[in-house]
């Protein structure tokens, strides 16, 4: 199977449970690049997958590594984003931005190698805008070709592919046989192997430079060395040459930056970036390459060595020129005596003979002003030249850099007159305004919110603020454990900040959850024998003990470490078949009769999933706690998805009404009168053999009979749980038979 193949068989799965790979949009020699979608947030990204290759072959793994962390240090609009990555494992892979364009070589070769100046000088600016970016931050790209950059359809070109880029703190990549498909725009150190730096990329610009305006490459053979050696020695035919009606300008800077010597190329992307933006807004503009005359320690400029005369000995008299020499002399001498008098008599006239004529300047020191960064001794020059300086932050202009001159007042060519030799003109210079220098507060310990509100609050744009996640051992999930620039550090608001938040500690022992549906019990047991594992009976047409839902998908990442109990639904066997494996039931179990607390011990299962169950007071007297009704009746199956309430009635307690207290018989009583019948008592209390009738005597007078008091009303007591049937209990209080007679 080939390894594109193997590739294609991606297409549809989801790594690290998160990157739905779904289609390939590019392959390279040492990775390939998926269009996914992120599950968590619904982006479309880019996830740049690393092709398998042996631990030998560690120039393809120091490449991927190396681009993980140079492109991770950088946030600019031409740079392709990084949203995260994974080095660990098998799978090695970089989430990316998705730039959905073409490279500049796929529209270069769809307009036959014919751009038009202004695209090509839009491609160029865009390209340096990224480079200065990247180079601020100590990243050399080393690697700059069309190939490496996207054009997107609004015309916006972001540069990527940083694989063997030279950051700060990552291991340094040499270049090898591995990159010889890329000498067509290498450098001449990197191709005699010597000391790259940031000049090397500017030399690799001038190329693409090259073939974007004359659709041709400046150096080409069939052989990769032999364009290398062409690279270090041979100079490139002239642009104008090659396309006719090219402006000078524009080849002026792309043989600059082409330069053999790395001091003569342009000394930064910033100083190429404001030649190209001079070109943009004239280009028909023509650098000045003149160098200054070199200049004697007496002041006085060298004059060209010339052949000294060798002819033959003048055969003229001395005297008419001597003579000559003496009147003209005396009629000098006179002349200036004249102006001096006239100048002491008449001081205005002598001003207005002084008059003096200043013309703003183009160029300051070989450097044109407009796209100067202004200085002290850009300031120094003019005032030499006879202007008084004012510098104006009001204005800014969008296509010049801070700190940069994008205009003049007067406007540069006009002429200004001064009067006296001293005599000075004003010359406001508009400077882009520099933002305001920070210092970065301590944002550990913070949430990502509370770290991006503050952030913004300062005048970071959202778009200057990345998010890094990373595992950490102590740090919660979601709070920042590091910032790029540390606390401390003194930045600008246009400058980036790099939050890493830390997404807890890393998952150790990660397996793919089994499947155990269709097994037994005991087998699944056993195969989930690192987790905690809990079994429902649920009833289905499966055979008893067979396992016919688990509550983890089957296949899903997990670590025993951190998961949540597993839940394992077993089948009681009772043939109630299911329409599918999710219609599950189960049986309400029987809980009339049993106390709350038993009651809930019955009901844990049907609980545990989610039912509602519910508890109140019945509407019938029982002991307290005592379930006396339940609404669904017991052996009834229940969906595990049911959604209505399971009502439990439990008692509140007995009501009892206390006996009435016997009121104490004072008056004696004859033993032959009848005995009144005594009130029923509450608990039954054994009484003695009723006594036998007495006999009829004859009647006596009747004597009064004290009243009978009627008893208080009873108050009705709390029964007591644990006690419900005291009164049984206790044989002290039963009261004897009949009324109570004193002795």
């Amino acid at each position: 199977m080939s390894t594109n193949d193997k590739f294609e068989k991606l297409i549809g799965q989801t790594i690290d449970n998160r990157y739905k790979l779904v289609a390939i949009v590019g392959i390279g020699g040492m990775s390939v690049v998926f269009k996914a979608e992120d599950l968590k947030n619904g982006k479309t990204v880019a996830v740049k997958v690393l092709k398998e290759c042996s631990d030998a072959d560690s120039y393809a793994v120091k490449c991927f590594i190396n681009e993980s962390r140079a492109i991770s240090m950088l946030s600019h609009e031409n740079i392709v984003k990084v949203y995260g990555m994974s080095l660990d494992g098998d799978l090695k892979y970089i989430v990316m931005e998705l730039a959905d364009g073409k490279t500049l070589k796929e529209y270069m070769e769809e307009k036959n190698n014919a751009l038009t100046l202004e695209e090509s000088l839009s491609f160029a600016e865009q390209i340096l805008l990224a480079l200065e970016h990247a180079h601020e931050k100590g990243v050399i790209h080393r690697d700059i070709k069309p190939h490496n950059m996207i054009v997107l359809p609004d015309g916006k070109l972001k540069v990527t592919d940083f694989g063997i880029a030279r950051a700060p703190g990552s291991e340094t990549i040499s270049m090898s046989d591995k990159a010889l498909g890329t000498v067509y725009y290498i450098s001449p150190e990197q191709a005699s192997g010597k000391e790259t730096g940031t000049y090397s990329d500017i030399y690799s610009v001038g190329v693409v430079l090259y073939e974007m305006f004359t659709g041709k490459l400046p150096f080409d053979a069939e052989a990769p060395v032999s364009v290398a050696m062409m690279q270090i020695s041979d100079e490139p035919q002239k642009p104008t040459e090659v396309a006719l009606g090219l402006p000078k300008g524009v080849e002026q800077v792309i043989l600059k930056a082409m330069s053999k010597a790395p001091q003569d190329r342009f000394k930064s992307a910033k100083s190429m970036l404001r030649a190209i933006r001079i070109l943009k807004e004239s280009p028909m503009t023509v650098f000045s390459d003149k160098p200054k005359p070199p200049v004697q320690p007496d002041g006085k400029k060298v004059q060209g060595k010339g052949k000294p005369s060798t002819g033959g000995k003048a055969q003229i008299t001395v005297f008419p020129i001597a003579l000559g020499m003496i009147l003209s002399f005396f009629a000098v001498l006179i002349t200036t005596g004249i102006i001096v008098l006239v100048s002491l008599l008449n001081p205005a006239t002598s001003e207005k003979e002084q008059e003096k004529i200043l013309t703003v300047p183009s160029e300051v020191a070989g450097e044109s002003l407009r796209g100067a960064e202004y200085t002290e001794e850009l300031k120094k020059e003019l005032e030499d030249m006879g202007f008084e300086i004012e510098v104006s932050y009001e204005k800014t202009n969008d296509e010049y850099a801070y700190g940069e001159i994008h205009g003049t007042d007067p406007a540069i060519g006009e002429i200004k007159k001064v009067r006296g030799s001293k005599g000075t003109a004003h010359l406001t210079l508009y400077v882009n305004p520099t933002p305001e220098r920070i210092v970065l507060g301590d944002y550990t310990m913070m949430t990502i919110a509370e770290a991006k509100t503050a952030l913004i609050k300062l005048g970071f744009g959202t778009g200057n603020i990345v998010i890094e996640k990373a595992s950490h051992e102590t740090v919660l999930e979601g709070y920042v454990y590091k910032t790029v620039p540390e606390a401390g550090e003194e930045l600008n608001t246009d400058e980036g900040v790099t939050l890493y938040v830390s997404s807890g500690r890393k998952l150790k022992n990660v397996i793919s959850m089994p499947k155990v549906i269709g097994k037994t019990k005991g087998q699944a047991l056993v195969e989930l024998s690192d987790f905690d594992v809990k079994c429902v009976v649920v009833t289905d047409s499966a055979s008893l003990g067979t396992v016919v839902g688990q509550s983890i998908t089957p296949y899903t990442i997990v670590s025993p470490e951190f998961c949540d109990e597993i839940v394992l639904y077993v089948s009681d066997g009772r043939g109630l078949s299911s329409s599918s494996a999710m219609e599950l039931y189960l049986y309400m179990p029987t809980v009339v009769g049993l106390h709350i607390n038993e009651a809930k011990t019955a009901m844990y299962d049907i609980e545990s999933n989610g039912i509602k169950v519910s508890y109140v007071e019945s509407k019938t007297e029982a002991e307290v706690g005592l379930v006396t009704e339940q609404s669904i009746e017991a052996g009834e199956p229940i969906p595990i998805d049911y959604t209505g309430e399971i009502i439990i009635s439990v008692g509140k307690g007995i009501t009892k009404t206390p006996e009435p207290e016997v009121p104490e018989v004072i008056a004696p009583i004859h033993p032959d009168e009848p005995i009144e019948e005594e009130p029923t008592p509450i608990i039954p209390v054994p009484t003695d053999p009723k006594p036998e009738e007495p006999k009829p005597e004859e009647p006596k007078p009747e004597e009064p009979k004290p009243e009978e008091p009627k008893p208080e009303e009873p108050t009705p007591e709390e029964p007591k749980p644990e006690e419900p049937k005291a009164e049984e209990s206790k044989p002290e209080d039963t009261k004897p038979n009949g009324p109570i007679k004193r002795v």
